[in-house]
């Protein structure tokens, strides 16, 4: 077996080492971490005190040390003691945990590793040989690992992670304690096999007696008591089966004097299980025999002391309730064994006896009644002085009951004599009669047995009027009762006397014993009806009033509450009236009779009262007071809070006296009385405090009343003014903890810790009152006057001992932080220092730290592990039951984690710095952001949290906590606030722990666990969120966050898609459809349903949305309701009284009707809850590969494999989840995946475009292309009537198809592709040739599929007719790149026959200049969509001809005219802010290039002509702008891409129509002005656009931006040159002659000759050369990438296109110069000349490889006419 350091802690300790001290004291130890430098003080000195104090290796202690400066930042022994402590703490709950699961048959936690599980059990197997498991506990007990310090040590505290102090005394004697409590479970489980763990006995009573002996140990004593008796007590039933060990130990001398030496009677019960088992063994008279041990025993008091000082101990009844139980289950063993001897009968009748005897004295002295009191208040008792009797006995086994009350129903114990002597033994005996406490006794033990619903089906039987003729039953309790009223009965009135009667005063009170034996009835009557359930208790009242022949019960009730009886029957006959008022039906009718006798204003006028008057108010001041007990006042407010609770603040009328006096009389003045009893202070509180939450209506599903609404008020303006009510409130809650944690074993303990429950309760009620300014002014009172008392309040969220108390305390604090986000503000403003000098705030978040690890650590707080519902009251009361000694069940609190989630949740979004960020660290002490990383003492919430998100089996085990968990996560990470920066390191730095909390979350199946599916699901959301929050915010360049970043991207893409897979099964998993309830039904019955109208019913309920909260803000509107079952039933019960009326139906089959209907909104409601799930944990995937694929996939494709196959692996996959949930009508998860796939689309194209080294190197095969196309065609068959889910497909699909579409490099003009075939650059060839092989047969293929699906094509034309603008420019988009790369036209041919192009251009033509100023730019968006498909349209065609039909189609569509009538068009640029420049260029720009496709297309139309006409004439203006733009040479703005791209397109269009300008004269002289911008050398050119390249150029930066502005002047260019043809060429009409140089109006005389030169000069002597330059092939090894092909073609492409603008310049020349005679114009003399050397210099070039062969022999050609043309005459 492997090394398990968790648990070989506890019994592994170094011991001084003479070596290690030596190099301690050399100050340079050397450690395994290398040598540490130590100073001579403090590290030496503080080494060398914590070796010395705990017996550890020196080196350990530095290890020690040094850990604890890292928690606490101080060098000191008391912090490593701090450090060593929690380490052996930790490992022993470990331990307990294990061995609690062993015992109860559990699994373990989750949390504990499976080799410390293995470990346990190997050591719990006897047949290893290695030491077992009790050997290792009894030899650490021996030898403590933690001592208690000695008298002068300079050790006696020590300092915990938190940097609080504490004692070490204590924490030695809180480890003792936890290895007791394993070694009882370790005796438990031994004792189930063949040998009992006799051998360890002798140890075990060794350290018995040394806990006796040694005050420093005697804390555990009641632990070892019980470990002995585990060993002792299960021979006792098998004395034969005890084992050879066992039975050799009865005979060993030495054991047996030293068991004899224990004294009595604390150890009496060890002597009397010894002496049982060696009873036979010895002579009767021994002084070790049973009978002389038992006798001595009782004498002693043993059974009393075994009740009091063992079962209601702090040790036990503070403990795990597992050992609760055992020390019940020994105790009743022990009693049942002895009472099955002979000699154990005659203890019995030695107990009878002495009761007997002592009755006298009890009927003298009426102690009785003192003893009832003490039985119903357990931890008053003081300690037993006297010998046992009877009624010690009947104690003892009703405190074993309560304590553990299925003993009592397991067959498998002993029970025949406890059964003999509750029965038949008092029923030969009649010793119940004669002796008021066994009476008493008798009856607690009879109430303790009923105290479950099945015992008090029993015990209600046993009882019976009609079953019971002894001294115990139901017609002994009321027969009682009403002697009691007759007893104090008014005397008849006289005739023609007024007022009340008086009532009759006895000659001497009710006497003590009378009084003691009818509580114990009464309190008897009180637990059946308190556990019994409601239904049964009501019909048992009906049995009662039958069977007696009473009036109702609650009347005689009543009635003897009214007398004047002792206050001890008042408070019982008040709580029985409690036990009755909690049922709906009677709480009125008690309401009824109660009023009139308490509130004299109730009385009827002029009627005489039913009852004597009670003065509740002289009771308390005069009576109660005096005696300093207030039982009758305590139990009258428990039973008006349990009336309130079952009427309603609106329904319980008149109550408003009885609430005053509560609030007024009772609670404001609680610790201004003195007490007998100190519980009593702290229960009056407790129930004070209750009723005033109940006016608040904290607690009731009513509103306030009127009149409750004024008390309301009251107790509101009481804690703003600080008053009554105020006081009692922090008098409870003052001290906090540390006060709660001593006063915890004192007797008023548990009753002062549910007074702080209900303090804490009270206040949640106060500020969560209606009246939000009245609850403000509370809350502002407690942050001016009651700044002091917060830390309290905070602190009291780490209370160790009652989940529910600190979740109330969470509780409290959220409310107060809800009403005044400045509580942080507040807590940082608190001067006070806090234990070992901690900051309020430190305190603060190690107290919420503690709570929430606690609150996950308590398997109990949420019902047995889970945490689907209420925590309630822990789970130990069955319905009915009163939790607490209110008469009701306590309020429900959250279970503490969840409660501390919930807060931290709330408070996110508040203004820095809010309670979540000083809570969880994000805040320094002067309430500054933390830095990241900085260092900080003590924990934080944010630090539990991780740590609770590092245990992925808790996702399980508590799905709404880990849920909760990770959404805080979330919200702190995904925070844009102040702090958010620390805590996103701190989630980084748990990179690891999310992975695997990842991995494992995915690896569960949907409904895989305990957990429901739609907890898994928004588990996995959650986390994915998170993920996507911390991908995007982390920087790369931090070595930390690259390393998380990393391992984040491995785990959600990695490992084969693993996770994706995962995630998108559990999505796409089948759902149960919400209409199978009533397609189930039988026809008869979905008739009836149809008759009753109960669907309408289903339709009109009130229903909401499933995700609330912070959900609901993240995932958004998932379009699912669930239907209000609560609204509904309510409905349905109303409908169904009335059907039943009405008789539509047999009463069976109309019930069944109303269950089918609601049955079936249920089952709506489950798959509600889990489709929305469904869409929230679909859109969480998407949110995060979209953040994975758009800002992190070269981190991706570097940390999990090669992007490409990736990327397919993961859209294949989203595609078939997509498919799958459109099937089944789930659209918004569809959506949601659809939305992912079409991101993995286009991170798949862009890892082709932008990352292949070659052409193709990194496109899939085109099968897997073909898979990924048919996978996004079934996903869009399924989703045909979901437009939400195929948007994003259709981007997916437009994805896929520009993916076999060649890449914008390799597509160039024919001439050029002719060029590098023909060429000598044969790698460029190759590549070229290699493209058409990669992206020709899948772009085939793909349009082959997209062809033959011709519905799924009019279902896109449709789509991009949508009034939806989102996805209409995605349709419009998709449409625009099929229909470019579908040559043969089937998809332009779908396009036309739908009509769509008339649509678009309708649209067009109405889109209105506001549309781009509209801040989301949709309108915008879609026109630029729709111009670019008619862009396509126009230019699509395998040939000419083809182009031009559809060119002709759109012209008939009329798409100029409607381009004409566009206003958005003409909007003017100067009245737009720099931002929306680009969107009216997105608009501009196609508009003008689809006129000039149109032209281009049709150059002999007539009809093209005339309509491109009037659009240019239309928007004339628009034109000269443009150009006026292009040819600025300053201004604010520059001149870009954009502007020369539109001028280019002007002067394009110009060209067509060279009359255009001779009509506008702004227009020509505004292109006249960019032929002299731009058709001139660099040099000389003073436009912008042309001193940015040259700029460029020089500084050589911006290479790209350089390039391409260099082609945007040269589009420009050649386009000016065109027009110059077209206006002074060959064809131009009228014929036109430019002069040869500028006249006097300059540039707006029009271009010149020298202007033609100007460019051939620039193109010559310039862009040409460089050109050459650029295409020269370099020196490459192996084949060209992409990006060098591209560069090759580019630069052909400019070649080509300067040499289409020399050709035109030099035709424009020759035209010019001919019919001119050079003497007759020195300037064209001049100008020949100056033509000469570039002429010359053209021609050279021409024989390079400048143009193919055929255009270089018509160049020459050109060249050489000029030539001839410019040369001066002979």
């Amino acid at each position: 077996m492997g090394d398990v350091p968790s648990l070989a802690l506890i019994w592994e300790q170094t011991a001084p080492n003479p070596t290690s001290r030596a190099e301690i004291e050399s100050c340079n130890p050397r450690t395994p971490f290398g040598t540490v430098q130590l100073d001579r003080l403090p590290d030496v000195e503080q080494i060398l005190l914590l070796a010395d104090e705990f017996k550890i290796d020196e080196l350990e202690a530095l290890n020690l040390i040094q850990r604890g400066y890292e928690q606490v930042g101080e060098v000191s022994a008391a912090a490593g003691a701090g450090q060593l402590v929690e380490a052996r703490s930790s490992a022993i709950q470990t331990l307990f945990a294990v061995l609690e699961a062993l015992s109860t048959g559990t699994p373990p936690p989750s949390w504990v590793p499976a080799a410390d599980i293995d470990y346990v059990r190997e050591r719990l197997d006897r047949g290893q040989p290695c030491q077992d498991l009790a050997a290792l506990l009894l030899q650490r007990l021996a030898s403590p690992a933690i001592p208690a310090p000695a008298d002068g040590s300079r050790l006696v505290s020590l300092v915990n992670s938190a940097g609080q102090a504490a004692e070490r005394s204590l924490a030695a004697a809180q480890e003792d304690l936890l290895l007791c409590q394993c070694l009882s479970l370790t005796l438990t489980l031994l004792s189930s096999q063949a040998e009992p763990p006799a051998k360890h006995l002798p140890q075990l009573l060794q350290l018995l007696r040394g806990s006796i002996d040694a005050k420093e140990r005697a804390h555990a004593f009641v632990p070892l008591l019980l470990c002995t008796l585990y060993v002792l007590v299960p021979c006792v039933d098998d004395p034969e089966g005890m084992g050879a060990q066992l039975r050799s130990l009865r005979f060993d001398k030495q054991l047996d004097e030293a068991v004899a030496a224990l004294p009595d009677p604390t150890c009496s019960s060890v002597k009397i299980a010894w002496a049982i088992l060696a009873a036979g063994e010895k002579e009767a008279k021994s002084p070790g025999s049973l009978r002389s041990v038992s006798q001595a025993a009782v004498s002693h008091g043993a059974l009393a002391f075994l009740r009091h000082g063992v079962l209601l101990s702090a040790v036990v009844t503070d403990g795990p309730a597992l050992l609760a139980a055992g020390a019940a289950r020994l105790a009743h063993g022990l009693v049942c064994a002895l009472l099955g001897t002979p000699e154990g009968q005659g203890v019995l009748t030695g107990l009878t006896q002495a009761s007997l005897a002592n009755s006298q004295a009890e009927f003298e002295v009426g102690e009785a009644g003192s003893a009832l009191v003490l039985a119903q208040n357990p931890g008053l008792e003081p300690a037993p002085a006297r010998p046992d009797d009877l009624a010690s006995l009947l104690d003892l086994l009703g405190a074993t009951v309560r304590a553990a009350p299925e003993l009592f129903l397991d067959e498998g114990l002993r029970q025949e004599e406890f059964t003999d002597l509750m029965g038949p033994y008092f029923a030969r005996t009649q010793v119940l009669a004669r002796v008021p406490s066994v009476f008493v006794a008798y009856h607690g033990v009879l109430a303790a047995l009923a105290a479950s619903p099945d015992g008090a089906r029993s015990i209600f039987v046993q009882l019976g009027a009609e079953h019971n003729n002894g001294a115990v039953g139901w017609r002994q309790v009321f027969g009682g009762l009403v002697q009691v009223i007759q007893r104090y009965a008014p005397a008849p009135q006289q005739q023609g006397s007024g007022g009340a009667a008086p009532q009759k005063q006895p000659e001497e009170e009710l006497p003590p014993w009378d009084s003691a034996g009818l509580c114990a009835q009464v309190h008897l009557f009180s637990a059946v009806m308190s556990h019994a359930p409601a239904a049964e208790t009501a019909l048992w009242l009906v049995q009662l009033t039958e069977e007696l022949g009473l009036g109702p019960v609650w009347e005689v009730l009543i009635q003897c509450m009214c007398s004047p009886v002792p206050q001890e029957l008042k408070a019982a006959l008040n709580a029985a009236l409690a036990a009755l008022a909690r049922l709906p039906e009677v709480a009125p009718a008690i309401l009824s009779s109660l009023l009139p006798a308490v509130v004299p204003s109730a009385r009827p006028v002029g009627a005489p009262p039913a009852l004597p008057h009670y003065d509740i108010g002289y009771q308390l001041n005069e009576v109660e007071a005096r005696a300093e007990r207030y039982e009758e006042t305590l139990s009258f407010t428990r039973l008006a809070n349990v009336l309130w609770r079952s009427l309603g603040p609106v329904s319980a009328q008149g109550m408003d006296a009885v609430s005053d006096f509560i609030v007024a009389t009772v609670l404001s003045s609680v610790f201004q009385r003195s007490y007998r009893l100190e519980a009593q202070k702290w229960e009056l509180a407790e129930a004070g405090l209750e009723h005033a939450s109940l006016v608040l209506g904290r607690d009731s599903p009513a509103p306030v009343s009127s009149g409750g609404g004024g008390q309301a008020q009251a107790i509101l303006r009481d804690l703003a003014g600080e008053r009554g009510v105020y006081r009692t409130l922090w008098s409870v809650l003052e001290g906090g903890v540390r006060t709660l944690v001593d006063a915890r074993s004192a007797a008023h303990g548990r009753a002062r810790e549910r007074a702080t429950l209900a303090a804490l309760r009270f206040l949640s009620a106060a500020l969560d009152a209606r009246d939000r300014d009245a609850a403000g002014a509370a809350a502002d009172t407690l942050l001016r006057h009651g700044r002091a008392r917060l830390p309290a309040l905070l602190g009291l969220a780490a209370y160790p001992l009652d989940a529910r108390l600190a979740a109330a305390a969470v509780e409290a604090t959220g409310a107060l932080a809800a009403l005044r986000p400045a509580l942080a503000c507040a807590l940082l403003a608190t001067r006070a220092r806090g234990a070992g000098g901690a900051s309020v705030a430190a305190e603060a978040r190690d107290a919420w730290a503690a709570a929430l690890r606690a609150g996950v650590g308590d398997c109990t707080a949420d019902g047995g592990g889970g945490d689907g519902g209420d925590g309630g009251d822990g789970g130990a009361a069955a319905p009915g039951v009163a939790a607490s000694p209110s008469g009701a069940a306590s309020p429900p609190s959250h279970p503490l984690d969840q409660a501390v989630l919930d807060v931290l949740l709330d408070n996110v979004g508040v203004p820095f710095p809010g309670l979540t960020a000083l809570l969880c660290g994000l805040v320094d002490e002067a309430g500054m952001p933390a830095a990241r990383g900085a260092p900080r003492a003590g924990a934080t919430a944010l630090d539990a949290v991780l740590d609770l998100v590092a245990d992925a089996g808790l996702a399980e085990a508590r799905p709404g906590t880990y849920e909760k968990a990770l959404a805080l996560l979330h919200a702190l990470v995904g925070g844009r606030g102040a702090g958010r920066g620390a805590a996103l390191e701190a989630a980084l730095g748990a990179a690891p722990a999310l992975a695997a909390a990842a991995r494992h979350l995915t690896a569960a199946t949907a409904g895989g666990g305990r957990c429901a599916p739609p907890a898994g699901l928004a588990q996995r959301a959650w986390l994915l969120l998170l993920l996507a929050e911390a991908l995007h915010a982390a920087d790369a360049a931090v070595g930390l966050h690259r390393e998380a970043l990393k391992l984040l991207l491995r785990t959600l893409l990695g490992d084969a898609g693993s996770v994706a897979r995962g995630l998108l099964e559990s999505l796409g998993s089948e759902t149960t459809a919400p209409a199978s309830a009533l397609s189930d039904a039988p026809p008869k019955l979905q008739h009836l349903v149809q008759a009753l109208g109960l669907a309408d019913a289903l339709s009109a309920a009130p229903c909401h949305a499933v995700l609330e909260g912070l959900a609901a803000e993240v995932a958004g509107d998932t379009g699912v309701v669930v239907v209000d079952l609560f609204a509904l039933k309510s409905d349905l019960l109303h409908r169904f009284d009335e059907a039943v009326a009405a008789g539509a139906g047999s009463v069976e089959d109309t019930r069944a009707a109303f269950q089918l209907i609601l049955r079936h909104a249920q089952q709506h409601n489950a798959w509600a809850e889990e489709a929305s799930a469904r869409a929230f944990l679909a859109g969480a995937w998407r949110d995060a590969i979209v953040v994975a694929l758009t800002h992190r996939l070269d981190l991706a494709a570097a940390s999990t494999e090669e992007a490409s196959p990736l990327l397919s692996r993961l859209l294949d996959t989203s595609l078939a989840a997509v498919a799958q949930l459109a099937g089944q009508g789930a659209v918004p998860a569809a959506a949601a995946l659809a939305q992912a796939a079409a991101a993995a689309a286009a991170a798949l194209l862009e890892c082709v475009r932008g990352r292949g080294a070659d052409v193709g190197g990194a496109m899939p095969a085109p099968l897997v292309l073909q898979a990924s196309l048919e996978a996004l065609l079934r996903a869009l068959g399924a989703a045909h009537a979901a437009p939400r889910v195929r948007t994003p497909l259709w981007a997916a699909l437009s994805s896929l198809l520009a993916l076999v579409t060649p890449p914008e490099e390799l597509a160039v003009p024919g001439p050029v592709l002719q060029i590098v075939m023909d060429g000598d650059d044969v790698a460029a060839a190759d590549v070229l040739a290699e493209a058409d092989a990669v992206f020709g047969a899948p772009c085939e293929s793909m349009l082959r599929t997209l062809r033959s699906s011709r519905t799924m094509l009019a279902c896109l034309v449709g789509d991009a007719a949508s009034p939806d603008t989102v996805q209409a420019s995605t349709a419009l988009s998709l449409l625009a790149t099929a229909v470019r790369v579908d040559a043969a036209g089937t998809v332009a041919d779908v396009v036309h026959a739908q009509g769509l192009p008339q649509r678009m251009l309708q649209d067009l033509a109405h889109l209105p200049h506001a549309a781009i100023l509209e801040p989301t730019n949709a309108r915008g968006v879609v026109a630029e969509a729709a111009l670019n498909l008619l862009l396509a349209l126009a230019l699509s065609g395998v040939d000419r001809e083809a182009r031009a039909a559809n060119a002709e189609r759109l012209l008939e569509a009329q798409l100029l005219p409607s381009l004409a009538r566009c206003e958005a068009l003409a909007t003017h640029p100067e009245t737009l802010a720099d931002s929306l420049h680009a969107r009216l260029h997105g608009l501009l720009a196609p508009a003008l290039r689809l006129a000039l496709a149109v032209a281009t297309s049709l150059p002999q139309s007539p009809a093209a002509r005339g309509a491109l006409l009037v659009f240019l004439r239309a928007r004339a203006a628009v034109l000269t702008r443009v150009a006026l733009d292009a040819a600025r040479d300053g201004g604010r703005r520059g001149v870009g891409a954009r502007e020369l791209e539109q001028a280019a397109l002007v002067v394009g269009l110009a060209g067509w129509v060279p009359g255009l300008l001779a009509e506008d004269p702004a227009l020509q002289g505004a292109v006249y002005r960019l032929l002299y911008r731009f058709l001139c050398t660099d040099e000389a050119s003073d436009s912008l656009a042309v001193a940015r390249l040259r700029a460029l150029r020089e500084s050589g930066d911006g290479a790209d931006e350089a390039a391409a502005l260099a082609d945007r002047i040269l589009a420009l260019r050649c386009a000016l040159v065109q027009y110059l043809h077209a206006a002074a060429g060959p064809g131009a009409q009228p014929v036109v002659r430019l002069p040869v140089r500028p006249g006097p109006d300059g540039p707006a005389g029009g271009p010149t000759l020298v202007l033609i030169k100007d460019a051939l000069l620039q193109a010559v002597t310039g862009d040409i050369p460089d050109a050459l330059t650029s295409a020269a092939p370099a020196d490459r090894d192996g084949a060209m990438s992409l990006a060098e092909v591209g560069s090759t073609l580019g630069t052909l492409g400019r070649l080509h296109r300067l040499t289409f603008l020399v050709e035109h310049l030099l035709g424009v020349l020759l035209f010019q110069l001919r019919g001119r005679a050079a003497g007759n114009d020195p300037g064209l003399e001049q100008l020949g000349r100056t033509l000469e050397p570039l002429l010359l210099q053209l021609e050279q070039m021409a024989g390079d490889s400048l143009a193919p062969a055929r255009r270089l022999q018509d160049l020459r050609l050109l060249v050489r006419r000029v030539k001839e043309a410019a040369a001066p005459p002979v």
